[in-house]
């Protein structure tokens, strides 16, 4: 049994030894029974996506399929592994593959879109700027003393300044 995925989720299927489902935030698997009881609690396992690191999924053939979470510091179980079925992060199915292919095709593309939003930069476009909004200007630089004593000059020969003008101006630029 499954329900229909959206881009992330939520998608769920139901296997021989619990149920696996995504919401697009968090991976739960909860397990029935007694001995679920025993592993973890509560028979419930809560991984958020961003501790996801993969999954490994077994599709049914001989035997049963599996789907198993992989987070950090785990490895994927090996093949005709008993420990699937103590696994709190694994769930076994005899049926509906096709709804565990979707479980794990959902947590694949959140996992290879976080990797893609981690290797740009960005986790989404910047904001657009507020109304109003300009980027800072640098300030007017002063003009430098040559600049300034040029200025005078051109001044002088164009016919604004005399000569005892330029002369005056000069000196005080140079502080004199």
């Amino acid at each position: 049994m499954s329900t229909s995925p959206g881009m992330f989720g939520p998608v769920s299927a139901k296997g021989r030894t619990g149920q696996i489902s995504f919401d697009g935030r968090a991976i739960t698997i909860t397990r029935g029974g007694i001995l679920a009881r025993g592993l973890s609690g509560s028979g419930t396992t809560t991984v958020p996506i961003e501790q996801v690191t993969g999954v490994d999924f077994k599709p049914t053939g001989a035997n049963h399929g599996r789907i198993t979470i992989l987070v950090a510091g785990t490895v994927a179980p090996r093949q005709n592994s008993t420990r699937s079925s103590t696994d709190p992060m694994t769930v076994d199915f005899t049926l509906h593959s096709n709804d565990f292919r979707r479980v794990r095709d959902a947590i694949d593309t959140a996992l290879r879109n976080r990797t893609a939003m981690t290797t740009s930069g960005w986790t989404m476009p910047p904001p657009p700027p507020p109304p109003g909004w300009a980027p800072p200007t640098m300030p007017a630089q002063e003009p430098s003393l040559a600049d300034q004593i040029g200025n005078l000059a051109r001044l002088k020969e164009h016919g604004h300044l005399s000569e005892e003008e330029f002369a005056v101006a000069k000196a005080k630029l140079l502080g004199l």
